[in-house]
């Protein structure tokens, strides 16, 4: 018996002969399905395949077979599900403010965020017999939150806080908070202005704080400047240090303060000797950054 084969079939395309076998088209000749070809192999679905058709996706790797169940028909794939893509990591770091856009396919969201720090205080002018020392900046704070996906908005304003920033002759300004979402961080504290005087303490900026986060750490408070000028003694703060960072060095002398290293630190305060005129600026605090890493 003959058949009408369609003309100009597809690679792999199927013909079901009336009443008779199946065949598949492999160039360049019709085969009987079972008689040298076991699977149809392509990367598209076979048009028109017979109930028990197999067919092998050539470019994911999975088998199909073609399945009535009574009320339709559909490939089917054999031998289990197919093995999900392995699991991927990309880490960001954010050093300014802007928004975040969430990927379709991200799992989860670990954020790291670390304030900046505060500035040191700086230090007034000096007449002959009066010190003045400026005391030391605090460390921004740290903390981290893993953020399920769906926990997450299709996007996420983020605020990368200011450093604080040294000012002559007057208290250091503090840093600024960073935050994302449900995490905020603030900045370190300022430190106080030495004012001229025969001696002092000046009490420190504070460490910067945490809030929302699942691990957290507060920042490190700046030191005490301390003088007395009848026994030469004249230490401006130290920055407080952060765990990405280093703050501002102690200084005995006529100088303006350094500034924090790094990520986090604060600012050491300005210092000035007896018959100088001029103001000192306290140093400025280190900057922040969030990091993100996102899981697929």
């Amino acid at each position: 018996m003959a058949f009408d084969f369609p003309s100009s079939p597809a690679e792999g395309q199927i013909f079901n002969a009336p009443g008779g076998p199946s065949y598949v088209f492999n160039t360049p000749v019709w085969k009987a399905v079972g008689q040298g070809q076991i699977a149809i192999i392509s990367d598209t679905p076979p048009t028109s395949p017979a109930n028990g058709a197999l067919w092998y996706e050539s470019d994911s790797g999975v088998l199909y077979i073609w399945y009535n169940d009574g009320n339709s028909s559909q490939w089917v794939q054999v031998g289990g599900l197919v093995q999900p893509p392995p699991p991927r990591m990309v880490q960001t770091i954010l050093t300014v403010s802007g928004t975040y856009t969430k990927p379709a396919d991200l799992r989860y969201l670990e954020v790291e965020i670390v304030s900046p720090g505060g500035a040191g205080g700086g230090a007034g002018t000096t007449p002959a017999g009066q010190y003045a020392a400026g005391s030391g900046g605090g460390a921004g704070g740290w903390g981290r939150q893993l953020f399920p996906a769906a926990s997450l908005p299709a996007s996420v304003a983020y605020v990368v806080g200011a450093i604080g920033v040294g000012q002559s002759t007057n208290n250091g300004t503090g840093g600024g908070t960073s935050s994302f979402s449900t995490l905020s961080v603030t900045g370190g504290g300022f430190g106080t202005v030495g004012v001229n005087a025969t001696s002092g303490v000046n009490q420190p900026g504070v460490g910067g704080i945490v809030s929302g986060g699942e691990v957290v750490a507060q920042g490190a408070r700046g030191t005490d400047s301390y003088w007395v000028a009848a026994a030469g003694v004249l230490w401006s703060g130290f920055g407080g240090h952060s765990p990405f960072g280093m703050g501002g060095m102690s200084w005995h002398g006529t100088v303006d303060g350094g500034a924090g290293t790094g990520f986090g630190a604060g600012g050491s305060g300005g210092c000035n000797i007896a018959s100088i005129g001029t103001g000192r600026i306290g140093g400025n605090g280190a900057p922040s950054f969030i990091k993100l890493t996102e899981y697929f």
